[in-house]
């Protein structure tokens, strides 16, 4: 027992040295971005696989609007304020989303994290492309780029060990 405390303290030590070595670099820190859905669906009619459009007026928003057909009305949006990010991936059945998960700027650019949710095979879908979306609305950024970050995530529909 007597020697385990030595031990203990040296790798605590060790641990805080490591986390503060951490500490001086320098970079931008990422500024948390509030955002909220203007509207999600299934069906969109975009001629690419993947749409990650940005929107700053109202005349761009009427256009890629109507590409998309959500099951209730997308909130309206004061582009003098606001814009807006459209996100939509083809898929090969139903199942499949587009969540946004977190919107930072970070130093010259605006990042929007989004996640594509992928059915496993033990889910029952429609049969047929479907192009699922995602349009969210923040505050203006005009002074930064937008890039995106995402990934897939699969999902299961019934519980451990199957059907």
């Amino acid at each position: 027992m007597v020697l385990l405390r030595p031990i203990a303290t040296f790798l605590l030590c060790c641990s805080l040295v490591g986390l503060m070595a951490g500490c001086g670099e320098e970079g931008p820190t990422p500024e948390p971005i509030f955002f909220e859905s203007l509207g999600t669906g299934q069906s969109a009619t975009f001629d690419a696989d993947t749409t990650e459009a940005v929107v700053r007026t109202e005349e761009e928003w009427a256009e890629i609007r109507d590409e998309m057909r959500p099951p209730q009305p997308f909130r309206s949006v004061d582009f003098a304020e606001d814009m807006v990010v459209v996100l939509a991936r083809q898929a090969r059945t139903g199942g499949y989303s587009v969540d946004v998960r977190r919107v930072y700027r970070l130093g010259e650019e605006v990042v929007v994290e989004y996640v594509l949710g992928v059915p496993e095979d033990d889910c029952i879908t429609t049969q047929g492309t479907t192009t699922p979306f995602r349009a969210v609305a923040f505050d203006r950024v005009d002074d930064a780029e937008v890039r995106f970050e995402s990934r897939r995530q699969t999902y299961r529909c019934s519980p451990r060990g199957g059907l």
